[in-house]
């Protein structure tokens, strides 16, 4: 539990990490070692209440604490600094834009290349963006030059669609959709003008899917 964590780690002042194997084996030593025989449920809740309303993560309630006396982290004034845990890893955040292009009852796929994540699904011509894109503007100044320069296709980006947001194992994405108009574009074998009432019929990832429920 990690309020009993947190209350063992400060009242003995456990320095090694409480979320690793070694500061781990320290507390359940401690907390075996401590256990009042025959009254474990009492002791344990105890522990528990005191954590989830005493000694709290951030300002911690030390003088009314009945452990205070004893507090080897409170003796040093380092509360806050027990249980010491590892970092949280970050999670990468993508940014991307993609083009819902119209043309006579159909719109506009491309096809992912086979290998990699969705590999050989559908979706909208999309370019990759910075975070700092997620603002409107960035977003549709970058799209159109970016769209030709990857697609061979030039387009005028008119309105947002919506805002799309995922997050998988180890990323989180988020992908603004905007209705453009075609004005130009190259031959490629893996663009294809699909009528919108088909659409369910190409596998999508499910933020492309996402986009063409709203078409």
């Amino acid at each position: 539990d990690g309020n009993t964590r947190r209350v063992l780690a400060r009242v003995f002042n456990v320095a090694e990490l409480a979320n690793a194997t070694p500061g781990e084996t320290i507390l359940w030593e401690i907390a075996r070692k401590h256990l009042p025989v025959g009254q474990a449920a009492a002791y344990n809740q105890g522990i528990m209440d005191i954590g989830a309303m005493i000694c709290l993560p951030r300002h911690p309630e030390c003088r009314s604490c009945p452990l205070a006396g004893i507090c080897e982290a409170r003796k040093l004034g380092i509360q806050e600094k027990r249980p010491v845990l590892s970092p949280k890893k970050v999670v990468p955040h993508h940014v991307s834009a993609s083009a819902v292009v119209r043309r006579r009852g159909r719109v506009l796929l491309a096809k992912r290349e086979s290998k990699g994540l969705l590999g050989g699904m559908w979706e909208f011509p999309n370019v990759a963006l910075d975070v700092a894109s997620t603002r409107l503007r960035r977003s549709m100044d970058g799209l159109s030059p970016a769209l030709e320069h990857g697609y061979g296709i030039k387009l005028r980006v008119r309105d947002e669609i919506g805002t799309i947001r995922h997050a998988y194992t180890h990323f989180r994405v988020t992908v603004r959709a905007f209705a453009c108009d075609m004005i130009r574009m190259s031959p490629a074998e893996n663009l294809r003008w699909v009528r919108i009432q088909e659409l369910t019929r190409y596998p999508m990832g499910r933020i492309d899917r996402q986009i063409a429920e709203q078409l």
